[in-house]
């Protein structure tokens, strides 16, 4: 199963189905061409991606077929990464570990409000271990560690999302309905916000998060989904 990247605020919101929509760069971002179309030479315009030639310009048909190259595909159930702290063991000698999360036998999410004994505990076993105090003959019994959410195997997960839409479109074509959904954050005009304040407050948070910045306008994959109940 694939999984996906949020900040934990973005995670609250879509808990809380206020966010319905993510905006992923395009890789690699698709070049523009001219040219002639064959067979009657009539001039055309279009993106040149390395997967394929695709006619995916700002008017081309939904049939386009683009969505296929999509990384996440309608229909598919995706699990939320999230940063956690893991009980790690000690690797056994003799027994084989294909990949680093096969000996995290216990994880506790960032906000659990049992974390804070957690860590206390953690630190007096590495200060043990450290001074080399373990009673002789008992095993190392591991300690904990913060993991990135980068990489939180599915089965921690306890969040799951179903992609209901795929398509490509230009960074700068997102409407406000898209920025709400986006940012989980509804236009109020009882706040004084006007509806631009929500492209803008979606501009942040995409500057905060992305090397290609908002003025850059990239391509990027455009996702809609639900949260799976």
């Amino acid at each position: 199963m694939k999984g996906i990247l949020f900040k934990p605020e973005m995670i609250q919101a879509i808990v809380e189905g206020r966010k319905t929509q993510t905006r992923r760069v395009l890789k690699p971002q698709p070049i523009y061409r001219e040219g002639k179309y064959h067979p009657d030479n009539s001039l055309y315009a279009y993106y040149e991606w390395s997967h394929n030639i695709h006619w995916f310009a700002h008017n081309l048909p939904d049939e386009s077929g683009i969505e296929q190259y999509a990384p996440y595909r309608i229909g598919e159930t995706v699990y939320i990464k999230e940063k956690a702290l893991y009980w790690v063991s000690p690797i056994v000698e003799g027994i084989q570990y294909d990949k680093p999360s096969d000996w995290w036998t216990n994880c506790a999410y960032q906000d659990d409000p049992e974390i804070e004994g957690l860590l206390a505990d953690n630190k007096l076993l590495h200060l043990e271990r450290t001074v080399n105090k373990l009673v002789e003959g008992n095993p190392i019994i591991g300690k904990w560690e913060w993991k990135s959410s980068m990489f939180m195997p599915a089965h921690y997960a306890r969040y799951f999302i179903v992609i209901t839409d795929a398509r490509a479109e230009r960074l700068q074509e997102i409407t406000i309905p898209d920025a709400e959904s986006e940012t989980g954050i509804k236009f109020n005009p009882l706040k004084d916000w006007s509806p631009e304040d929500c492209l803008s407050r979606f501009e942040s948070l995409w500057n905060s998060i992305n090397k290609l910045k908002w003025e850059d306008n990239p391509w990027v994959w455009v996702y809609s989904f639900k949260l799976k109940a």
